[in-house]
């Protein structure tokens, strides 16, 4: 016995080491002398890119049932077919030692009930994640029939069935007759009719042993577990994969579905369901396996079951598992649906950052992770503990193929994107013309960071900052691209259970997690320099297009005036800002002058820009445009009197008698404006492709006067964007 456990303990320390290796090599350190760049002044109040909120990491299917999260099962799994089974606990506490336990029952003190009732629960989930993808195509309104054939049929489908004729209950050539017979027994084993029928599974055992073990080739468990990876993880050069064959017929089916959070997990959980189908398979496949080795092995001599083990399991689930998460990532690269007014307005908030929370997809990605740990966790290998994700339109990157490189807590990681390069969604692409075209490869970082000695990551609240070399780099963007994320430990057995701050006897699995997103592409109308390429009006600002009582002025924009019909003179022109020189931002403060004539300010650029020819081949449902002009506005006004004006926000300048911008994406008239209001509105129109534009900002604002000078100001902030509407014809 002391043999066989230095040799576990050996082949587990390699283990260990090598998937450290891959963990550290895709977040990796680098370097204790990294000093941050200091960010340049920005304005106060901006919101944190990350913003440290909980997980939502059930479906509402499993909330509404009580059901456990699916992949807690493996957990348990790999916990009873732990090598160290049977030291000081009894070797009939593992599932793994199940045969050998009942053929020496009258020695071993086990719960038989107890790994009965597992081995239920693990073929019993198959029907579970069966009934998911249907409940979830279901809440989708999308057929999923031949997603299921992708079960029932080809070479997935007849490995399936040599493992289900392998656990078959009834007859002793089927493991679950063993596992029932000793659950029975356990029950009464004083019972004669149950002594009689323990006794004759236990002279049965070496026989199902022996035959398991020696199984011919294309029937052993070993090459079931392996024929299931070929199907996953398929040799280079072979074609594509079941899972991403099963992910690109899932992706159409989601189109014009992708509406909320909910949606976007209900068909995720579609791709999931698919993938723990598989692999609960192959769990299965490794107990009976298992169970051969110990009772061939009685000793520990040869350790014919960690090399089982750590020689044709872990070998072969790592891989899947890297492959799940890299299928999760085009999945949702593919179904991004950002084309929503609503995440518009909230991501506008961040454009400066450039970066925006993933409100659609941010727990999708944080499930999928903890599905990948707990498999981990099943398979007695290290997880990785600090976890993330970012998505990006490739285009955007300063360095579309360079590692992105984040500050959390005390140590600096940094993660190597996945190249997405066909999803059906398309992005706006600014070229140096100011050319807009559409992009369709994305970005995806998944940061997966070890609790190692070299890089520890301690228990609560961190600051995590992106590292950001120059306004340009890793993308165009202009405050410091911060928040916060929180370390914390989950219950494995019960995920829906509210994690906790500190280790506890249930709370064991350590997991911190962030997301973030920027599906706009590069936000040329908002976030490009003044300095680089904006004009102001070409014209006179003229008063007829709002008030024709002061119609016959000729002032310039920006302007701030006071006076009359035909005597409106500009009175200051140095109170007005430009927060990171950009229209996105445009803002106006000062002292005003005392006096009871009209007081008027007003602001507008221009910017020359044209379409390109391309259009997106496949429409939206319900929607006819290739290209849309989308326009979003915040204001807050604080002046000391009731004010009217307007916003615009359009895509040409209107005439060539006054200047004007319109096209209305976005046109608000304000007929009151008390001290404090806050305005957001936003709008959209067709514009046409191959087609050249000048899209503009404006505001104006007029008082009756002032009877005293007093502190005034505004902030304006606005998101201006040309949206591709519409999908690749292929992924």
């Amino acid at each position: 016995m002391k043999t066989k456990n230095l040799l576990r303990k050996t082949l587990l320390l390699a283990m260990l080491i090598a998937l450290v290796l891959i963990g550290t090599s895709s977040c990796r350190k680098w370097g204790a002398d990294y000093i941050p760049v200091q960010p340049g002044p920005s304005p106060a109040g901006i919101p944190d890119v990350f913003p440290n909120k909980p997980l939502n990491i059930m479906t509402d299917l499993e909330i509404a049932n009580h059901a456990a999260f699916p992949a807690s099962i493996l957990p348990k799994l790999g916990h009873t077919v732990g090598i160290e089974k049977g030291e000081g606990l009894g070797l009939g506490l593992h599932i793994g030692g199940l045969l050998f336990d009942i053929f020496d029952h009258y020695s071993v003190k086990a719960d038989f009930k107890e790994v009965d009732d597992q081995l239920d629960a693990i073929t019993g989930q198959i029907s579970t994640l069966s009934a998911a993808i249907t409940t979830m195509g279901d809440n989708l309104q999308i057929d999923v029939n031949d997603l299921t054939s992708f079960i029932v049929s080809g070479d997935l489908n007849q490995q399936i069935g040599l493992v289900n004729s392998a656990m078959a209950p009834g007859l002793s050539s089927g493991f679950m007759y063993y596992s029932s017979t000793a659950a029975l027994w356990y029950s009464d084993s004083t019972k004669q009719s149950n002594i009689l029928l323990m006794n004759a599974a236990a002279a049965a055992v070496p026989g199902y042993a022996d035959a398991i073990y020696n199984a011919p080739l294309e029937s052993s468990m070993t090459t079931i577990i392996n024929e299931m990876y070929q199907d996953i993880v398929p040799a280079v050069g072979s074609g594509v994969n079941a899972l991403s064959a099963y992910e690109k017929t899932l992706v159409p089916k989601c189109r014009g579905k992708i509406h909320n959070s909910t949606d976007a997990m209900n068909a995720y959980t579609i791709l999931e369901s698919y993938f723990l189908t598989v692999v609960n398979y192959q769990f299965q496949a490794a107990i009976i396996m298992l169970n051969a080795c110990n009772v061939k092995d009685p000793t520990g001599i040869y350790s014919k079951d960690s090399l089982f083990w750590y020689g044709d399991v872990v070998p072969v689930i790592v891989p899947e598992v890297q492959c799940f998460l890299s299928t999760v990532d085009s999945l949702v690269a593919n179904i991004y649906e950002y084309r929503d007014t609503s995440l518009f307005k909230h991501d506008m908030g961040y454009a400066a950052s450039g970066l925006a929370p993933d409100i659609l997809f941010g727990n999708v990605m944080a499930r999928s992770q903890l599905v990948a740990n707990q498999i981990y966790d099943a398979l007695n290998i290290p997880y990785p503990v600090m976890c993330g994700h970012v998505l990006i339109p490739q285009a955007y990157a300063f360095n579309a193929y360079g590692p992105l490189n984040l500050i959390i807590g005390p140590n600096a990681v940094s993660a190597y994107p996945l190249n997405i390069k066909a999803s059906q969604i398309p992005y706006t692409v600014w070229d140096q013309n100011n050319t807009c075209h559409p992009g369709y490869s994305w970005n995806s970082y998944r940061f997966e960071c070890y609790d190692t000695p070299d890089t520890p990551w301690p228990d609560g609240k961190m600051h995590i900052q992106v590292n950001d070399n120059s306004s340009l780099d890793p993308w165009v963007h202009y405050p410091a691209i911060t928040g916060y994320v929180t370390m914390k430990y989950y219950n494995p057995s019960d995920l829906s259970q509210q994690p906790s701050l500190t280790k506890t006897t249930t709370c064991t699995m350590k997991f911190g997690y962030f997301s973030a997103a920027w599906p706009w592409g590069t936000m040329l109308l908002s976030n490009s320099q003044i300095t680089a390429g904006w004009k102001k009006l070409p014209h006179p600002f003229d008063f007829s297009n709002f008030n024709k009582s002061l119609d016959g002025n000729s002032l310039t924009v920006p302007f701030e005036a006071t006076g009359s019909k035909g005597s409106l003179k500009k009175v200051a022109a140095n109170n007005f800002s430009y927060p990171y020189n950009t229209a996105g931002n445009m803002w106006w403060s000062g002292i005003t002058p005392a006096q009871s004539n009209y007081y008027a300010i007003a602001d507008a650029w221009l910017l020359d820009i044209s379409t390109g020819t391309e259009s997106t081949p496949d429409k939206e449902p319900g929607v006819t445009d290739t290209l849309q002009a989308w326009g979003y506005f915040d204001m807050h006004y604080n002046m000391p009197v009731d004010t009217t004006g307007f916003v615009n926000i359009g895509t040409v300048c209107t005439g060539s008698s006054h200047s004007y911008v319109s096209g209305n994406v976005v046109y608000t008239k304000f007929p009151k404006l008390k001290a404090g209001d806050t305005i957001c509105r936003f709008g959209s129109t067709k514009v046409n492709i191959n087609a050249k534009y000048t899209p503009g900002v404006q505001y104006y604002f007029e008082t009756p006067g002032f009877p005293v000078s007093v502190a005034a100001s505004m902030k304006f902030q606005q998101g201006f964007q040309f949206v591709y509407r519409g999908y690749s014809l292929v992924h």
